[in-house]
């Protein structure tokens, strides 16, 4: 029952983080007044689920989210125009922030700790199923190629460097999570290794 909860408070603090985002970044301007913020707050809450796709639209030109928008007093985010004087990969690096920020947040708030939370639970009651193992893959691969925005550098391969040394560590942590909780002998017990951790 402990991780039933532990998943249900996660994910309660993903569609917060979310919707917190949006408030901060639609309704940030300095004409829009702090009742108004915590209006767009509770009405953006029932739509924290599709939170990455409204970011996603927003940031592209001439899109209809701006028109509804602008149309609620809210400030439009569409993408300017890049900076002919920075490094073809800050360009890329800040439009894929911009346009994909919703779905870093998915990735590191809710698809990181909940993969963990699975990896766990599949280790300490000793039950696999190709449907966890396959959910645990899914979200590895979501929090890898959303973490290339954190892997900044002006030149490629120190950029996919530092992309795999990030993608090394999200897979040690799982590693040194089947590690601690995992117990042949005793399923559900702590190891003396894992009571030390």
């Amino acid at each position: 029952m402990a991780f039933f909860w532990v998943s249900t408070v996660v994910m309660i603090l993903a569609q917060l983080a979310y919707t917190v985002a949006f408030t901060l970044r639609f309704a940030e301007s300095s004409n829009v007044s702090i009742k108004k913020k915590i209006c767009v707050f509770f009405c953006m809450l029932p739509l924290a689920p599709v939170m990455s796709f409204i970011f996603y639209w927003a940031s592209r030109k001439d899109n209809c989210i701006s028109k509804i928008l602008k149309y609620f007093g809210l400030d439009t985010d569409e993408s300017s125009e890049p900076d002919k004087n920075e490094p073809q990969i800050t360009r890329w690096i800040k439009e894929k922030f911009e346009k994909h920020m919703g779905f870093i947040l998915e990735a590191v708030i809710e698809a990181f700790p909940q993969s963990i939370l699975q990896m766990i639970a599949i280790v300490y009651y000793n039950e696999t199923d190709i449907i966890n193992v396959v959910s645990i893959l899914i979200s590895l691969v979501s929090v890898s190629t959303k973490s290339m925005v954190f892997s900044y550098a002006i030149e490629i391969k120190v950029f996919l460097f530092n992309w795999l040394s990030i993608v090394t560590d999200f897979f040690g942590i799982f590693m040194l999570i089947s590690w601690i909780f995992y117990n042949p002998t005793n399923p559900g017990e702590f190891t003396w290794y894992g009571k030390l951790w």
